[in-house]
């Protein structure tokens, strides 16, 4: 560097004010909107359980709002953040302003039932026409990216579409071929007139010009951080964070059902440290549950298997496990159904001294295994899971064996089956704290 020069400082990535934001906001669950934080077109959510996460099931889910959709001869720019959940293979729709009579509008939708297409920009003007894959690819990683839209009128007009901050095409359309504008067609988040979204939408604007790609890069980037670090709420029952651990206690950040124990230093487990949760009744699950941890376990063979979290004596009371052999690292869920032990086995080698994130579910017919966010194994159940009178621990069995030797923190109890976005969702939320 040239003397005399002072080394760049890196500048906070300002706002760029849009028309209309819709948001989580302080109040949107009592007062069952979205709020429009920036305008005065709040949306009513259709189903109270997309209040708090944005989280759309595919069947019933959508946010209609107030605002009338912008006219073909204005400029305006759409974006918003989303992740599309890959285990829905038929047809979802994003966003729409195509009104009741399906003769105008447009619709951001994958239409194909029985396939991950990506999603097309189509639009009815009256007569249909459609641009394919305007977002280059059917974004189906179960992650949060950053779609947006700009629309610059003229005949022909032009419009480019970006993900994540960059452009992935641009198209333009004779005034022939743009969309019918109605004063009915007011904006649909995400539904459209026959499908639904399943994954999450997030953070959703309308601006009443056309971003420059600086001013879409410089969205995406304030964004990032926002997105990543968020943890799935809907659903969680019980959570336990690294903060509120001590020698004898971990407090349930979420609920009620604290736990104690005798952990030397936690988060570490040193082969005869646990905690206890008791059975309390909201944790008796038998179908419909999801049980989360984020383990490291030693690189050693002292204890053949090594219990992150646990509902069992191995004696007359079993009811599930979340376990992984020392000797080669592989890991495995069981539950027992009737007496009768169904196992997820998994096949990585995970006992590298590394943190893991472990995620067990059920949902009444099969129990999964995922580990760092992808499904590692999976064994039909037949039926609900046993609700035995013993404690849920987490470190040990319950007959004081097979000790976890390594680290443990971040856990979850769900009512609920996660999809694998959830799933996904967590583990990226908790990479930063276990890298």
């Amino acid at each position: 560097m040239p003397r005399g020069k002072r080394p760049a400082v890196r500048q906070p990535v300002p706002a760029i004010t849009c028309s209309n934001q819709w948001e989580r906001a302080s109040g949107s669950v009592a007062a069952t909107k979205w709020f429009d934080i920036r305008g005065a077109k709040d949306g009513t959510p259709s189903v109270a359980s997309i209040l708090e996460e944005f989280h759309f099931d595919g069947g019933t889910d959508a946010v209609p709002t107030t605002l009338v959709a912008p006219a073909k001869t204005e400029n305006w720019t759409m974006v918003f953040w989303c992740i599309r959940d890959s285990s829905d293979d038929g047809q979802i729709t994003s966003w729409s302003t195509r009104a009741a009579a399906g003769t105008s509008g447009w619709t951001m939708r994958a239409n194909t039932a029985g396939s991950l297409d990506p999603l097309d920009f189509d639009q009815f003007c009256p007569a249909y026409s459609a641009e394919l894959d305007p977002f280059g690819g059917a974004i189906t990683d179960n992650k949060w990216h950053h779609l947006a839209m700009t629309w610059t009128p003229g005949n022909p007009n032009s419009v480019t579409c970006y993900v994540d901050g960059v452009a992935k095409s641009t198209f333009s359309d004779t005034l022939a071929n743009q969309y019918a504008s109605s004063v009915n067609d007011f904006l649909l988040i995400g539904k459209g007139n026959f499908n639904h979204w399943t994954g999450f939408i997030d953070t959703a604007r309308v601006w009443g010009r056309t971003l420059s790609p600086d001013e879409v890069a410089h969205d995406y980037r304030a964004g990032i951080a926002g997105h990543q670090a968020r943890v799935i709420e809907e659903n969680l029952i019980s959570q336990y964070v690294p903060q509120g651990q001590t020698t004898t206690a971990w407090a349930d950040v979420t609920g009620s059902n604290n736990m104690t124990g005798t952990v030397t230093a936690p988060p570490v487990f040193d082969g005869n440290d646990y905690y206890s949760i008791g059975n309390p009744a909201n944790l008796q699950f038998t179908t419909n549950f999801s049980i989360e941890a984020w383990g490291s376990q030693d690189a050693d063979a002292s204890q053949g298997y090594e219990r992150l979290i646990s509902r069992d004596d191995i004696g007359a009371n079993r009811v599930f496990a979340m376990s992984q052999h020392d000797t080669n690292g592989n890991p495995y869920a069981a539950i027992f159904v009737g007496g009768v032990v169904k196992t997820a086995n998994g096949t990585g080698n995970y006992a590298d001294g590394n943190w893991h994130h472990y995620v067990a579910t059920h949902d009444g017919v099969t129990l999964r295994l995922y580990v760092d966010g992808d499904e590692e194994a999976s064994v039909a159940t037949g039926g609900a899971m046993d609700n035995d009178p013993i404690p849920w621990e987490i470190g040990r069995a319950g007959n004081g064996t097979d000790y976890l030797e390594g680290r443990c923190d971040t856990v979850r109890f769900y009512n609920a089956t996660l999809s694998l976005a959830q799933i996904q969702q967590n583990y990226q939320a908790g990479l930063a704290a276990h890298s």
